[in-house]
């Protein structure tokens, strides 16, 4: 699936939750904050592939990780230079770590395609939202992985994933 039509399906797939939560429990998803709301579903239905180099979502996070960097420079000059530098490593960070997943194939499916990488994205924005947008994230997220027809494979990577760390962590002592 391209990235419109991962958005299309999960703004009709959370539609037709979002009405089925109102008549069951009353609640409203429209007193959300629109802007985070909208935000997540647009990022959270395409994150997976930013593990694409030509993807949309690829490109969105170069353009967001070269901003933040951008703002720390500026920042440490007129803000806060702590701020600033923070800013930049995490810039960095995300650049390296972008540059590590992201590849020119259709194999591209890497870690971005794993339901713990969605649930540490996913807190993340918890931290800086609320915990229904989180909600709508991670289901924004996991409903691309099952669009791609890649369940099995993202919980293969990430029985990987946890095992390895695992075994680092007992083989360290």
């Amino acid at each position: 699936m391209n990235s419109e039509e991962h958005l299309v399906l999960n703004v009709v797939i959370l539609g037709v939750i979002s009405i089925l939560i109102y008549f069951l429990f009353e609640w409203n998803i429209l007193n959300l904050n629109l802007v985070h709301l909208f935000i997540a579903v647009y990022i959270f239905s395409n994150f997976p592939d930013i593990d694409n180099a030509k993807s949309k979502m690829s490109k969105t996070f170069f353009i967001f990780y070269i901003a933040l960097g951008l703002f720390g420079i500026s920042n440490i000059f007129s803000v806060n230079i702590l701020v600033g530098l923070l800013q930049i490593v995490i810039a960095l960070i995300l650049g390296y770590y972008h540059n590590i997943v992201a590849e020119d194939s259709k194999q591209h499916r890497k870690f971005p395609h794993t339901f713990t990488f969605g649930i540490f994205t996913s807190l993340i924005l918890w931290f800086f939202t609320t915990f229904p947008i989180f909600l709508v994230g991670f289901s924004c997220f996991v409903l691309h992985i099952i669009a791609d027809n890649h369940i099995q494979h993202a919980l293969e990577e990430d029985i990987r994933f946890w095992t390895n760390l695992l075994r680092k962590k007992f083989l360290a002592r």
